[in-house]
């Protein structure tokens, strides 16, 4: 996750959207954490925890495509934990 953070520092606000995250939570994400990589973690926390079983590589990959970031989809397919 740390990585893909680091990756995703255009367009992260609007993944955030796509995983059904608010205008208010993206707001929230932005106002309490510092780094745009912090804020992608926070963002990507969240969505695994209120997401459960449903946060899923292949969902993720889906928003990230939806928001331009194909290039970081195509990233998520391949990595191996």
């Amino acid at each position: 996750m740390a990585d893909l953070s680091q990756l995703m520092t255009r367009n992260w606000k609007l993944v955030a959207v796509y995983l059904g995250f608010t205008p208010d939570h993206v707001t929230t994400f932005d106002s309490e954490n510092d780094s745009v990589s912090e804020k992608v973690i926070a963002m990507l926390n969240e969505w695994k925890h209120k997401q459960a079983k449903d946060a899923t590589r292949s969902n993720l990959m889906k928003a990230l495509v939806k928001a331009g970031r194909k290039d970081l989809a195509d990233k998520v397919h391949f990595y191996r934990e």
